[in-house]
């Protein structure tokens, strides 16, 4: 996740802050879409 704040001058401030929620959510869904797409449940969501 990026913070910045574009908004009010000085425009350089900006952090990068980890999220590994994020990570193994990102993991979960790619694991399940290519189970997904290997058994070929299309009409799941």
């Amino acid at each position: 996740m990026i913070v910045a704040n574009h908004l009010f001058p000085p425009r350089d401030h900006a952090m990068m802050i980890p999220n590994p929620l994020y990570d193994e959510g990102k993991r979960l869904f790619e694991h399940y879409y290519l189970w997904k797409a290997r058994h070929g449940y299309s009409w799941l969501p």
